[in-house]
């Protein structure tokens, strides 16, 4: 069997087991990539040495749209789509071992998130009372106020929102479901945009739709879109969109004072490891510390 029929066994078995389509979507990019790096050979001669070439093509390349080099995390995601093909392919007794098993998985820089500042965010909700639409505020709100990842943001129904109590629930990574706690503003404006801005159909039950006919569903790209035009146009430096806003939901939840136990229930993570990357982020308390006992300003 050659390695073009063995990927597109792989999707199949893919599509079989449910996986979203989003994300058979980036194993399609992705192993296209290493198909047309070693070519579509036999898979009884795929070795570590082709995984290998892979990466090292990967790590050369460049975004296609800002021309800068791929991130560590993108060039990890691509050996992962690889590693798991070929686990798959060893479960399927295609063949007998993985080569992706001889190879370290190439290392992530673990940066510190961007945040937006509480200057930035008011920029940004000025900028959206002037020149934007009630449900883009809205959206902003929801994001900075729950952590929501953009997926779950779209995927929002009318049902999901329970305004008087005071939480949603979101669909999250790999379809799990969980539950976000609303702000008592959130909850107000909610409220409002629903009795009195959204508009459609009665069949549609998307919670943001779209602000001209048919007004239907946003989508994720959508959504990712108007976040990063808003944060273009205020002039935020550095990485925009709507991640951003989850880890300045993070960041301003601590600083306000938030248990960082809570704020890993709120986010969902697996792992606190993950959520404490966001106390680096809350220098104010720190510094304000370090003001008073520093060694070196005490030594006299």
């Amino acid at each position: 069997m050659f390695l073009k029929d063995a990927i597109d066994q792989y999707y199949l078995s893919c599509k079989v087991s449910n996986t979203s389509t989003r994300t058979i979507s980036g194993y399609e990019y992705n192993l296209t990539n290493f198909q047309n790096v070693i070519g579509d050979i036999p898979i009884n001669e795929l070795s570590a040495n082709h995984i290998r070439m892979f990466m090292a093509h990967e790590m050369g390349r460049t975004n296609k749209h800002t021309g800068a080099t791929l991130s560590s995390y993108t060039i990890n995601k691509a050996y992962s789509v690889v590693r798991c093909f070929c686990k798959w392919m060893v479960n399927e007794e295609l063949i007998d071992t993985a080569p992706t098993d001889r190879i370290k998985p190439p290392k992530v820089d673990n940066g510190l998130p961007e945040a937006l500042t509480r200057e930035e965010i008011r920029k940004i909700f000025n900028y959206l009372d002037i020149v934007g639409s009630f449900r883009d505020k809205l959206i902003f709100e929801f994001f900075l106020d729950t952590g929501c990842r953009v997926a779950e943001v779209a995927n929002l129904k009318l049902d999901d929102i329970h305004i008087t109590e005071g939480w949603a629930k979101v669909k999250g990574k790999g379809r799990k479901e969980g539950i976000v706690p609303l702000g008592k503003k959130l909850c107000f404006d909610l409220n409002l945009y629903i009795l009195k801005y959204r508009r459609a159909p009665d069949d549609e039950m998307a919670l943001f739709v779209s602000s001209m006919a048919p007004y239907k569903a946003l989508t994720r790209d959508g959504i990712s879109s108007m976040v990063k035009r808003v944060h273009k146009s205020v002039g935020i430096k550095g990485k925009y969109g709507p991640h951003k806003l989850r880890h300045t939901m993070a960041t301003q939840f601590i600083a306000n004072g938030g248990d960082i136990a809570i704020l890993r229930r709120i986010l969902r993570h697996t792992n606190i490891t993950v959520t404490q990357r966001y106390i680096n982020l809350v220098q104010n308390d720190v510094q304000d510390a370090h003001r008073q006992h520093s060694p070196l300003d005490n030594l006299n």
